[in-house]
Protein backbone atom coordinates (compact mmCIF):
# COMPACT_ATOMS: atom_id res chain seq x y z
CA UNK A 1 0.00 0.00 0.00
CA UNK A 2 1.38 3.49 -0.93
CA UNK A 3 2.19 5.74 1.90
CA UNK A 4 1.32 9.34 1.66
CA UNK A 5 3.27 12.79 3.14
CA UNK A 6 2.30 16.13 3.55
CA UNK A 7 5.41 18.15 2.76
CA UNK A 8 3.25 21.63 2.94
CA UNK A 9 3.00 21.15 6.51
CA UNK A 10 6.83 21.00 6.48
CA UNK A 11 7.86 23.77 3.92
CA UNK A 12 4.64 26.04 4.64
CA UNK A 13 3.19 26.12 8.05
CA UNK A 14 2.30 29.94 7.75
CA UNK A 15 0.10 28.86 4.59
CA UNK A 16 -1.17 25.93 6.29
CA UNK A 17 -2.14 28.11 8.99
CA UNK A 18 -4.05 30.34 6.52
CA UNK A 19 -5.82 28.24 4.23
CA UNK A 20 -6.96 26.02 7.33
CA UNK A 21 -8.26 29.27 9.18
CA UNK A 22 -9.99 30.62 5.97
CA UNK A 23 -11.74 27.23 5.81
CA UNK A 24 -12.98 27.23 9.33
CA UNK A 25 -13.61 30.50 10.05
CA UNK A 26 -16.01 30.56 7.07
CA UNK A 27 -17.16 26.87 6.95
CA UNK A 28 -21.19 28.31 7.31
CA UNK A 29 -20.96 28.49 3.49
CA UNK A 30 -20.40 24.84 3.48
CA UNK A 31 -23.17 24.09 5.49
CA UNK A 32 -25.96 26.74 4.93
CA UNK A 33 -26.67 25.93 0.98
CA UNK A 34 -26.18 22.18 1.64
CA UNK A 35 -29.84 22.36 4.51
CA UNK A 36 -31.15 24.89 2.28
CA UNK A 37 -31.31 23.09 -0.77
CA UNK A 38 -31.73 19.28 1.59
CA UNK A 39 -34.21 21.35 4.03
CA UNK A 40 -36.35 23.12 1.71
CA UNK A 41 -39.04 26.39 2.87
CA UNK A 42 -38.56 25.30 6.26
CA UNK A 43 -34.57 26.15 6.72
CA UNK A 44 -35.10 29.45 8.54
CA UNK A 45 -31.11 31.10 7.84
CA UNK A 46 -29.74 34.29 8.20
CA UNK A 47 -25.84 35.17 8.05
CA UNK A 48 -23.90 38.31 8.20
CA UNK A 49 -20.95 38.72 5.24
CA UNK A 50 -19.30 42.02 5.62
CA UNK A 51 -21.57 44.51 6.48
CA UNK A 52 -24.26 43.01 5.49
CA UNK A 53 -27.22 40.03 6.26
CA UNK A 54 -27.88 37.41 4.04
CA UNK A 55 -31.60 35.65 5.04
CA UNK A 56 -33.77 33.47 3.53
CA UNK A 57 -36.22 30.24 3.64
CA UNK A 58 -34.48 27.21 2.35
CA UNK A 59 -33.17 27.99 -1.33
CA UNK A 60 -35.54 31.52 -1.40
CA UNK A 61 -34.64 35.19 -0.05
CA UNK A 62 -30.92 35.76 -0.60
CA UNK A 63 -30.40 32.06 -1.36
CA UNK A 64 -28.64 33.31 -5.18
CA UNK A 65 -26.50 35.91 -3.39
CA UNK A 66 -25.27 32.79 -0.97
CA UNK A 67 -24.43 30.61 -3.16
CA UNK A 68 -22.31 32.82 -5.31
CA UNK A 69 -20.02 33.68 -2.15
CA UNK A 70 -20.22 29.81 -1.88
CA UNK A 71 -18.67 28.85 -4.88
CA UNK A 72 -16.15 31.29 -4.41
CA UNK A 73 -15.40 30.60 -1.03
CA UNK A 74 -14.89 26.80 -2.19
CA UNK A 75 -12.81 28.04 -4.72
CA UNK A 76 -10.52 29.88 -2.62
CA UNK A 77 -10.13 26.92 0.03
CA UNK A 78 -9.57 24.57 -3.16
CA UNK A 79 -6.62 27.15 -4.38
CA UNK A 80 -4.56 27.49 -1.22
CA UNK A 81 -4.62 24.08 -0.58
CA UNK A 82 -3.35 23.20 -4.22
CA UNK A 83 -2.69 26.08 -6.25
CA UNK A 84 -1.61 29.35 -3.85
CA UNK A 85 -0.71 31.32 -7.33
CA UNK A 86 -1.62 34.73 -8.46
CA UNK A 87 -5.45 34.35 -8.03
CA UNK A 88 -5.42 33.27 -4.95
CA UNK A 89 -3.08 36.10 -3.77
CA UNK A 90 -5.68 38.44 -5.01
CA UNK A 91 -8.66 37.13 -3.62
CA UNK A 92 -7.27 35.95 -0.42
CA UNK A 93 -6.76 39.41 1.44
CA UNK A 94 -9.90 41.00 -0.17
CA UNK A 95 -12.00 38.00 1.07
CA UNK A 96 -10.48 38.03 4.76
CA UNK A 97 -10.37 41.80 4.75
CA UNK A 98 -13.89 42.25 4.18
CA UNK A 99 -15.02 39.59 6.46
CA UNK A 100 -13.03 41.67 9.21
CA UNK A 101 -14.12 45.23 8.53
CA UNK A 102 -17.85 43.52 8.41
CA UNK A 103 -17.14 42.30 11.66
CA UNK A 104 -15.62 44.96 13.34
CA UNK A 105 -18.25 47.61 11.71
CA UNK A 106 -21.37 45.18 13.97
CA UNK A 107 -19.39 44.66 16.60
CA UNK A 108 -18.74 48.11 17.05
CA UNK A 109 -22.58 49.00 15.97
CA UNK A 110 -24.21 46.64 18.65
CA UNK A 111 -22.16 43.97 20.36
CA UNK A 112 -25.19 41.68 20.89
CA UNK A 113 -25.70 41.38 17.42
CA UNK A 114 -22.79 39.17 16.21
CA UNK A 115 -24.07 36.01 17.67
CA UNK A 116 -23.99 32.18 16.13
CA UNK A 117 -27.39 31.02 16.61
CA UNK A 118 -28.23 27.33 15.79
CA UNK A 119 -31.86 26.16 16.57
CA UNK A 120 -31.19 22.72 15.67
CA UNK A 121 -28.61 22.18 18.40
CA UNK A 122 -29.94 24.35 20.78
CA UNK A 123 -26.47 26.86 20.36
CA UNK A 124 -26.73 30.44 21.02
CA UNK A 125 -23.26 32.03 21.07
CA UNK A 126 -22.03 35.64 21.28
CA UNK A 127 -19.10 35.91 19.30
CA UNK A 128 -17.99 39.57 19.47
CA UNK A 129 -15.50 39.05 22.35
CA UNK A 130 -13.66 36.59 20.27
CA UNK A 131 -13.91 36.72 16.41
CA UNK A 132 -12.65 40.07 15.44
CA UNK A 133 -9.69 38.85 17.46
CA UNK A 134 -9.46 35.54 15.27
CA UNK A 135 -10.10 37.37 12.07
CA UNK A 136 -7.75 40.48 12.22
CA UNK A 137 -5.00 37.62 13.43
CA UNK A 138 -5.84 35.67 9.90
CA UNK A 139 -5.53 38.97 7.91
CA UNK A 140 -1.65 39.64 9.65
CA UNK A 141 -0.80 35.88 9.31
CA UNK A 142 -2.66 36.62 5.53
CA UNK A 143 -0.28 39.87 4.74
CA UNK A 144 2.66 38.28 6.24
CA UNK A 145 2.26 35.51 4.05
CA UNK A 146 2.04 37.52 0.92
CA UNK A 147 4.85 40.14 2.07
CA UNK A 148 7.10 36.98 1.91
CA UNK A 149 5.54 35.59 -1.19
CA UNK A 150 6.95 38.86 -2.99
CA UNK A 151 10.15 38.98 -1.79
CA UNK A 152 11.34 35.37 -1.41
CA UNK A 153 8.86 33.95 -4.12
CA UNK A 154 7.86 30.09 -4.45
CA UNK A 155 7.77 28.33 -7.68
CA UNK A 156 4.91 26.03 -7.40
CA UNK A 157 2.70 23.59 -9.37
CA UNK A 158 -0.48 22.05 -9.06
CA UNK A 159 0.01 18.78 -7.38
CA UNK A 160 -1.43 15.91 -9.09
CA UNK A 161 -4.68 14.45 -7.81
CA UNK A 162 -3.49 10.80 -5.87
CA UNK A 163 -5.77 8.04 -5.22
CA UNK A 164 -5.18 9.38 -0.95
CA UNK A 165 -7.82 12.79 -2.45
CA UNK A 166 -10.70 10.66 -4.19
CA UNK A 167 -10.26 8.26 -0.79
CA UNK A 168 -11.54 11.20 1.16
CA UNK A 169 -13.49 12.30 -1.18
CA UNK A 170 -15.85 9.66 -2.12
CA UNK A 171 -17.43 9.22 1.58
CA UNK A 172 -18.87 12.75 0.57
CA UNK A 173 -20.89 11.32 -1.78
CA UNK A 174 -22.12 8.51 0.15
CA UNK A 175 -23.14 10.52 2.99
CA UNK A 176 -25.17 12.44 0.24
CA UNK A 177 -28.27 10.22 0.41
CA UNK A 178 -28.08 9.17 4.04
CA UNK A 179 -28.31 13.20 4.58
CA UNK A 180 -31.02 14.06 2.12
CA UNK A 181 -33.24 11.48 3.79
CA UNK A 182 -32.50 12.85 7.80
CA UNK A 183 -32.61 16.54 6.70
CA UNK A 184 -35.71 16.35 4.47
CA UNK A 185 -37.66 13.91 5.36
CA UNK A 186 -36.75 13.87 9.39
CA UNK A 187 -39.05 16.54 12.02
CA UNK A 188 -37.30 19.81 11.94
CA UNK A 189 -35.08 19.88 15.39
CA UNK A 190 -35.56 16.17 15.93
CA UNK A 191 -32.46 13.90 16.30
CA UNK A 192 -32.49 13.39 12.51
CA UNK A 193 -31.94 16.86 11.90
CA UNK A 194 -28.88 17.36 14.44
CA UNK A 195 -27.56 14.12 13.04
CA UNK A 196 -27.64 15.30 9.54
CA UNK A 197 -26.38 19.18 10.57
CA UNK A 198 -23.37 17.04 11.82
CA UNK A 199 -22.86 15.35 8.48
CA UNK A 200 -22.44 18.52 6.88
CA UNK A 201 -19.45 19.01 8.96
CA UNK A 202 -18.15 15.88 8.89
CA UNK A 203 -18.72 16.33 4.77
CA UNK A 204 -16.43 19.79 4.94
CA UNK A 205 -14.00 17.99 7.19
CA UNK A 206 -13.34 15.02 4.44
CA UNK A 207 -13.38 17.77 1.31
CA UNK A 208 -10.52 19.49 2.66
CA UNK A 209 -8.35 16.28 3.46
CA UNK A 210 -9.46 15.55 -0.30
CA UNK A 211 -8.36 19.01 -1.06
CA UNK A 212 -4.88 18.96 0.72
CA UNK A 213 -1.46 18.25 -1.54
CA UNK A 214 -0.69 14.78 -0.46
CA UNK A 215 2.52 13.18 -2.17
CA UNK A 216 2.95 9.44 -2.45
CA UNK A 217 6.42 8.60 0.30
CA UNK A 218 9.65 8.74 -1.65
CA UNK A 219 8.53 11.25 -4.38
CA UNK A 220 9.80 14.96 -4.52
CA UNK A 221 7.22 17.53 -4.02
CA UNK A 222 7.28 20.41 -6.78
CA UNK A 223 8.01 23.43 -5.46
CA UNK A 224 11.25 25.84 -5.16
CA UNK A 225 11.90 28.95 -3.55
CA UNK A 226 13.51 31.45 -6.07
Amino acid sequence: MVGYGLPLWREDRLLFGVALSTSLLSSWLWWVPVRCVMEGEPFQWANSFGNGVLRGSGMGGDFWVLLLLSTMFIAIVYMGWRSPQGVYRALLPMWCGINLIGTLIIVLDDPSRYRFRGDTMGIDINMAWFMPALKGALVLAVVTWIVREITHPTIRTTPAWTPLNSRFLAPVLVLVPLQILLLRFGPMHDWTDKLGWMLTYLEWVLINLAFLPWIPKGKSPTSSTS
